[in-house]
Protein backbone atom coordinates (compact mmCIF):
# COMPACT_ATOMS: atom_id res chain seq x y z
CA UNK A 1 0.00 0.00 0.00
CA UNK A 2 1.15 3.56 -0.72
CA UNK A 3 1.01 6.38 1.96
CA UNK A 4 -1.38 8.95 1.06
CA UNK A 5 -0.11 11.58 -0.56
CA UNK A 6 -2.74 14.47 -0.67
CA UNK A 7 -5.27 15.04 1.61
CA UNK A 8 -8.08 13.31 -1.02
CA UNK A 9 -5.88 10.36 -0.44
CA UNK A 10 -5.82 10.53 3.79
CA UNK A 11 -9.75 10.71 3.36
CA UNK A 12 -9.77 7.80 1.03
CA UNK A 13 -7.98 5.83 3.13
CA UNK A 14 -9.80 6.68 6.58
CA UNK A 15 -12.74 6.01 4.18
CA UNK A 16 -10.88 2.42 4.07
CA UNK A 17 -10.68 1.69 7.85
CA UNK A 18 -14.33 3.52 9.11
CA UNK A 19 -15.70 0.85 6.30
CA UNK A 20 -13.93 -2.17 7.75
CA UNK A 21 -14.13 -0.82 11.38
CA UNK A 22 -18.24 -0.91 10.51
CA UNK A 23 -17.77 -4.43 8.99
CA UNK A 24 -15.86 -5.84 12.30
CA UNK A 25 -17.95 -3.89 14.78
CA UNK A 26 -14.68 -2.40 16.00
CA UNK A 27 -14.48 0.48 18.01
CA UNK A 28 -10.90 1.78 16.65
CA UNK A 29 -13.65 3.13 13.85
CA UNK A 30 -15.02 6.35 16.41
CA UNK A 31 -11.84 8.02 16.15
CA UNK A 32 -11.21 7.11 12.67
CA UNK A 33 -14.44 8.76 12.36
CA UNK A 34 -13.47 11.91 13.94
CA UNK A 35 -10.14 11.79 12.43
CA UNK A 36 -12.09 12.12 9.21
CA UNK A 37 -14.40 14.59 10.12
CA UNK A 38 -11.61 17.04 11.16
CA UNK A 39 -9.92 15.90 8.08
CA UNK A 40 -12.51 17.09 5.95
CA UNK A 41 -12.91 20.05 6.95
CA UNK A 42 -9.43 21.15 6.91
CA UNK A 43 -9.44 19.76 3.38
CA UNK A 44 -12.71 22.20 2.92
CA UNK A 45 -11.27 25.45 4.31
CA UNK A 46 -7.79 24.82 2.02
CA UNK A 47 -9.87 24.77 -1.28
CA UNK A 48 -11.30 28.25 -1.09
CA UNK A 49 -7.50 28.98 0.34
CA UNK A 50 -8.76 29.78 3.81
CA UNK A 51 -4.86 29.15 5.42
CA UNK A 52 -1.61 31.29 5.37
CA UNK A 53 0.12 28.35 3.73
CA UNK A 54 -2.29 26.24 1.75
CA UNK A 55 0.29 24.27 0.23
CA UNK A 56 2.39 23.67 3.61
CA UNK A 57 -1.34 22.82 5.50
CA UNK A 58 -1.85 20.21 3.10
CA UNK A 59 1.61 18.82 3.09
CA UNK A 60 1.26 18.95 7.09
CA UNK A 61 -2.03 17.32 6.88
CA UNK A 62 -0.81 14.42 5.07
CA UNK A 63 2.23 14.00 7.11
CA UNK A 64 0.24 13.75 10.66
CA UNK A 65 -2.45 11.69 9.05
CA UNK A 66 0.13 9.28 7.39
CA UNK A 67 1.68 8.52 11.42
CA UNK A 68 -1.58 7.41 12.47
CA UNK A 69 -2.28 5.68 9.33
CA UNK A 70 1.06 3.58 9.36
CA UNK A 71 0.36 2.80 13.39
CA UNK A 72 -3.19 1.80 12.56
CA UNK A 73 -1.74 -0.86 9.63
CA UNK A 74 1.39 -1.75 11.58
CA UNK A 75 -1.01 -2.63 14.46
CA UNK A 76 -3.09 -4.40 12.48
CA UNK A 77 -0.70 -6.37 11.16
CA UNK A 78 1.02 -7.31 13.82
CA UNK A 79 4.05 -4.64 13.45
CA UNK A 80 5.58 -2.89 16.31
CA UNK A 81 3.63 0.58 17.41
CA UNK A 82 4.64 3.15 19.88
CA UNK A 83 3.35 2.27 23.45
CA UNK A 84 1.05 4.76 23.24
CA UNK A 85 -0.37 4.09 20.02
CA UNK A 86 -0.79 0.43 21.31
CA UNK A 87 -2.47 1.16 24.28
CA UNK A 88 -5.08 3.35 22.66
CA UNK A 89 -5.75 0.42 19.82
CA UNK A 90 -5.43 -2.09 22.33
CA UNK A 91 -8.63 -0.17 24.25
CA UNK A 92 -10.91 -1.00 21.49
CA UNK A 93 -11.17 -4.14 22.97
CA UNK A 94 -12.30 -2.79 26.02
CA UNK A 95 -16.34 -1.73 27.20
CA UNK A 96 -15.77 2.10 27.12
CA UNK A 97 -17.74 5.15 26.55
CA UNK A 98 -17.91 6.66 22.78
CA UNK A 99 -16.16 9.56 24.40
CA UNK A 100 -13.40 7.28 26.18
CA UNK A 101 -12.48 5.84 23.02
CA UNK A 102 -12.54 8.88 21.39
CA UNK A 103 -10.02 10.03 23.62
CA UNK A 104 -7.87 7.15 23.80
CA UNK A 105 -7.58 7.70 20.13
CA UNK A 106 -6.93 10.95 20.40
CA UNK A 107 -4.43 10.59 22.60
CA UNK A 108 -1.22 10.03 20.40
CA UNK A 109 -1.90 12.18 17.70
CA UNK A 110 -2.31 15.20 19.79
CA UNK A 111 0.76 14.27 22.40
CA UNK A 112 3.16 12.46 20.01
CA UNK A 113 1.96 12.79 15.89
CA UNK A 114 1.67 16.58 16.20
CA UNK A 115 4.97 17.60 17.43
CA UNK A 116 6.46 14.91 14.99
CA UNK A 117 4.63 15.62 11.86
CA UNK A 118 5.49 19.57 12.63
CA UNK A 119 9.46 18.96 13.09
CA UNK A 120 9.12 17.22 9.73
CA UNK A 121 6.78 20.12 8.26
CA UNK A 122 8.65 22.51 9.57
CA UNK A 123 12.20 21.39 9.00
CA UNK A 124 14.67 23.84 8.13
CA UNK A 125 12.11 26.84 8.55
CA UNK A 126 11.21 29.40 11.58
CA UNK A 127 8.25 26.68 13.33
CA UNK A 128 5.97 30.19 14.30
CA UNK A 129 5.52 30.53 10.66
CA UNK A 130 2.90 27.84 11.00
CA UNK A 131 1.48 29.66 14.10
CA UNK A 132 -1.64 31.79 12.53
CA UNK A 133 -2.35 28.11 10.45
CA UNK A 134 -1.93 25.91 13.54
CA UNK A 135 -4.37 28.25 15.27
CA UNK A 136 -7.09 27.91 12.42
CA UNK A 137 -6.74 23.50 12.42
CA UNK A 138 -7.46 24.82 16.67
CA UNK A 139 -10.95 26.77 15.79
CA UNK A 140 -11.79 23.33 13.67
CA UNK A 141 -10.85 21.11 16.49
CA UNK A 142 -13.07 23.36 18.58
CA UNK A 143 -16.32 23.48 16.11
CA UNK A 144 -16.12 19.46 15.62
CA UNK A 145 -15.73 19.17 19.39
CA UNK A 146 -18.89 20.89 20.36
CA UNK A 147 -20.57 19.04 17.14
CA UNK A 148 -19.87 16.12 18.88
CA UNK A 149 -20.97 16.79 22.22
CA UNK A 150 -24.39 18.30 20.60
CA UNK A 151 -24.52 14.98 18.86
CA UNK A 152 -23.81 12.67 21.64
CA UNK A 153 -26.38 14.85 23.85
CA UNK A 154 -29.01 13.79 21.67
CA UNK A 155 -28.51 9.91 22.34
CA UNK A 156 -26.97 9.84 25.46
CA UNK A 157 -28.30 11.26 29.17
CA UNK A 158 -24.94 12.12 30.12
CA UNK A 159 -24.27 14.54 27.53
CA UNK A 160 -27.59 16.55 27.99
Amino acid sequence: MEKPCTIKDVLKELDSIIDDCILNDSRLGLFAFLYRRTTAEIAKEIKPGNFQDNKRMESYDVEFANLYLDAYHNYKKGLPVSKSSAFAFDSAFEKLTIVQHILFGMNTPINLDLSIATTQTMAGKQINALENDFNKVNDILKQITNELQDNLSLVSALWS
